[in-house]
């Protein structure tokens, strides 16, 4: 069985929905503080046990089962957790539809975690993956036919797969230029598995991502509810940007463009022109990240034919990323 590691804050509780009316983590909660706070109150006192009274019958041991789970709970918050102390009875998720990650067994130690606030992370064993989250899996290899993304996927199920691009570095670029981007509506062009418009979702933006793939549209939607964003925000939209641009008359604070744009510049230098145009239209500010092979225009001479070509009157580029591909920022004068 494979093991990953997950943000312990991206573990929910394993009990089914129907069982949230007698257990939550709460119930432990309240039990951890008790016992901080007074150490050698009668076991009856402590929330646990009155729910695991509720819940076994007569046999069950309960007062030796809460000494085991204080024992746990003191040397956790003395030591820390030692995931070795567990390797014959490990944490186990379940990896559920849309990469929710559901515990299976170690509910009193991921309780103290998330009460002690520490780790942030903690290794599990994947003891089950539902069929929904393997055909999602499986999606995404189908892509390249192998363990590859183009853009990130950041879950603890694919740390194991390669990235094309390293997005990271122009993500920063971008938000160091431009700001806090805190209720800003930004329009991510060919937004593919949505990992740009969901950073800037979490970050307070307001972001609408355009791709014309279906199976990367289905894959960022369901990260969406992973990263527990709401479902129109980001709002992913399968249409082809420029039919987007034409038929809503929007305006955006700022455009991601990236990586689209050398595809029209290798077979039609009028209608790559015309892209940039037609964005331009809808934007003071665009972000545009491009590679430089087999184009028909000299690679130098692109900023300022999107100057020639378009509304925008400045243009500045902000790095070179790891696979020799600038960033360039464009605006109108007066932008930012």
């Amino acid at each position: 069985m494979k093991v990953i590691e997950v943000p312990v804050d991206k573990i929910v509780g394993g009990f089914p929905e129907h069982a949230k009316t007698w257990w939550n983590w709460q119930h432990y909660f309240d039990t951890w503080r008790m016992y901080d706070k007074n150490p050698n109150a009668p076991f009856n006192q402590y929330p646990l046990y009155a729910v695991w009274r509720k819940l076994f019958d007569a046999s069950h041991p309960t007062k030796e089962v809460m000494k085991k789970a204080f024992t746990l709970y003191t040397s956790m918050k003395t030591e820390g957790y030692i995931p070795e102390k567990s390797k014959d009875n490990p944490m186990t998720v379940e990896i559920l539809r849309n990469g929710v990650i559901r515990l299976y067994n170690g509910h009193h130690r991921l309780s103290i975690m998330k009460y002690l606030g520490q780790p942030k992370t903690v290794k599990v064993v994947v003891k089950i993956r539902t069929k929904d989250w393997v055909d999602f899996k499986n999606t995404a290899f189908i892509l390249y036919n192998k363990k590859q993304l183009y853009q990130p996927i950041d879950h603890p199920d694919f740390a194991d797969w390669s990235v094309v691009h390293d997005s990271q570095d122009r993500l920063n670029a971008v938000l160091d230029y431009y700001g806090d981007v805190n209720g800003k509506h930004i329009f991510d062009i060919g937004s593919c598995t949505g990992w740009f418009s969901h950073e800037l979702a979490k970050r307070g933006a307001v972001v609408i991502g355009t791709e014309i793939n279906s199976d990367r549209l289905r894959i960022s939607r369901s990260l969406s509810i992973y990263h527990g964003l709401d479902k129109d925000n980001p709002l992913f939209i399968n249409r082809d940007f420029r039919n987007y641009l034409d038929k809503n008359k929007q305006r955006f604070d700022a455009v991601i463009y990236l990586n689209l744009l050398h595809h029209y510049l290798k077979k039609d230098l009028t209608a790559g022109w015309n892209t940039v145009d037609l964005i331009s239209k809808r934007t003071d500010t665009m972000f545009l990240g491009i590679g430089q092979h087999n184009l028909l225009v000299k690679p130098e001479q692109i900023p300022q034919k999107i100057i020639d070509n378009s509304q925008f009157t400045r243009y500045e580029q902000l790095l070179t990323t790891s696979d020799n591909r600038p960033l360039y920022v464009f605006e109108k004068e007066g932008a930012i």
